[in-house]
């Protein structure tokens, strides 16, 4: 009964007053960035292993001054994270489609700069935009551009948390990064057996870690290596 109640109010409170409330910062790997509204009663503010393997997996495959293409900012965590990591020589291009989450991504870079004195959002540069096929969006995509996979500029790092959309952008794509990290969506008909498959053909080493407990249920990260002759 009392359960029951909650979820209602729950279901109200998210239809009615939630989006008209402030986000609130909290600290996620590293990076502070607003995820919760003001009210929101699951919140948690601290999360030092937020996206701990997809961010470690990233972090490993990223050399200072590399140029990283990010499909899926979210929060800017990894944005952010990928930023610090390529240093003042590197760059960082992020795409996102949700307007609501480009503002969080730039908010993200600002509120990390002046926590770490420093402005990793200066070699950031972060578009409202769709890649390849919209399998799943967070919130409206009002406002976004499309670009197709095989209009990705080149990049020595490719890193994916797009919902569903990474095997066409993998098998569309026409630049060669040094290393392609994703985090696969098999819960939106993204195979990470068709994944690896289709980075194997094109001449990368593949490595795969499961992801058992995420809100969507078992995950792979997979990391992908080639040699640059």
């Amino acid at each position: 009964m009392i359960e029951g109640a909650t979820a209602q109010v729950r279901r109200l409170y998210d239809a009615t007053l939630r989006r008209r409330l402030p986000r609130i910062p909290g600290v996620y790997n590293g990076v502070v960035t607003r995820r919760y509204y003001l009210l929101d009663l699951q919140a948690r503010l601290h999360e030092p292993d937020y996206k701990a393997t997809l961010v470690d997996s990233m972090m490993s495959a990223i050399a200072p001054g590399d140029t990283v293409v990010e499909i899926g900012g979210g929060y800017g965590v990894c944005t952010a994270r990928a930023a610090i990591a390529v240093g003042d020589e590197g760059r960082v291009v992020s795409y996102e489609a949700n307007a609501a989450q480009v503002s969080a991504i730039e908010e993200a870079l600002e509120l990390t700069g002046e926590v770490r004195g420093d402005r990793p959002g200066d070699r950031v540069d972060v578009r409202q935009a769709v890649v390849g096929s919209d399998v799943k969006i967070y919130g409206s995509m009002a406002g976004a551009s499309r670009i197709d996979a095989s209009d990705l500029p080149a990049c020595d790092v490719l890193v994916m948390d797009c919902e569903g959309a990474e095997r066409a952008v993998v098998r569309d794509m026409e630049i060669d990064p040094r290393a392609v990290v994703v985090e696969s969506h098999p819960q939106q008909g993204s195979s990470t057996d068709v994944l690896t498959q289709t980075l194997s053909e094109r001449g990368y080493a593949i490595e795969t870690t499961r992801v058992t407990v995420t809100a969507d249920g078992p995950k792979d990260i997979v990391t992908a290596t080639r040699e640059i002759m």
